[in-house]
């Protein structure tokens, strides 16, 4: 018996930035092609609007997969604008990077035609002390700001994403016996990770009210220069194999996969 696949997300799902199947997702399925066939189609990169649009425009790659394994919000929580910004937009200001077919994904994709390894190193530019101290204040001004805002519910971005997440967890209920649902990725870059921790907490906070398995990256990161790759916003292979071993524990208790009992027994 075969057993159908589908993973929804970013370039995190399909292992960007490190070498071809050492993503998370990748070594998670090889796993799992152990005990039985696997058959996987993914939509990737994918926008949270455009899941949105896939789970009401084609319910049956939901209704007839086995196993449903999502990772979104990465593209939503990724800020490169001007911090004053952060109080007045919906929608992110981050497109730099990010495939042109991100905003039309409705077909499933070859990861093989997307995936790219990334420099494990990179070389290190001297600093001047002063810049480096005048940068680091400022930083740390504008996470206090950030945090009061947050606590105001002064953000629209996180705002937006909570409502645009809910809408998708509420599609998908009825599946939660075969979803597994992990959070946005952190990063380096402060404000684009202070934004993911938050959205990560939402995640939390919606999965926990519907009922769905989840799976927080950022609660398993410890050493963010040796677990995310130089550029600074994809995780390396380690954190990939973190992740996988995670994935694969949460897969286990999800009592209604066909497959369960295989791989406890073995």
């Amino acid at each position: 018996m075969t057993m159908k696949v589908l993973v929804l997300g970013g370039c995190h799902v399909y292992g960007y930035g490190v070498k071809k199947n050492k993503g998370f997702v990748q070594q998670t399925l090889f796993s799992l092609s152990i005990h039985q066939s696997v058959d996987v189609t993914y939509f990737a990169p994918l926008k949270l609007s455009q899941a949105n649009k896939l789970l009401e425009s084609r319910p049956e790659l939901f209704e007839e997969s086995d196993l449903i394994i999502v990772q979104l919000g990465n593209y939503e929580l990724s800020f490169q604008g001007k911090f004053k910004e952060l109080i007045k937009v919906k929608t992110p200001l981050y497109e730099e990077g990010f495939p042109k077919s991100i905003n039309e994904q409705f077909q499933p994709v070859n990861i093989d035609k997307l995936h790219q390894v990334l420099p494990i190193e990179e070389e290190k530019k001297k600093s001047n002390f002063w810049i480096e101290l005048d940068f680091k204040l400022r930083l740390f001004t504008k996470l206090g700001i950030s945090e009061v805002l947050y606590f105001f519910n002064k953000i629209p971005l996180l705002y937006h994403f909570k409502v645009e997440y809910s809408r998708f967890l509420r599609g998908l209920d009825g599946f939660q016996n075969k979803t597994v649902i992990v959070s946005p990725t952190p990063v380096i870059e402060k404000i684009s990770n202070f934004l993911r921790v938050k959205g990560a907490q939402k995640v939390q906070e919606l999965a926990t009210e519907f009922g769905f398995d989840f799976i927080r990256p950022d609660s398993l990161l410890v050493n963010p220069q040796k677990e995310i790759l130089p550029e600074g916003f994809h995780i390396n292979e380690q954190f990939h194999y973190k992740l996988s071993q995670k994935l694969m524990s949460t897969i286990i208790s999800l009592s209604a996969l066909s497959l369960t009992s295989g791989l406890v027994d073995n």
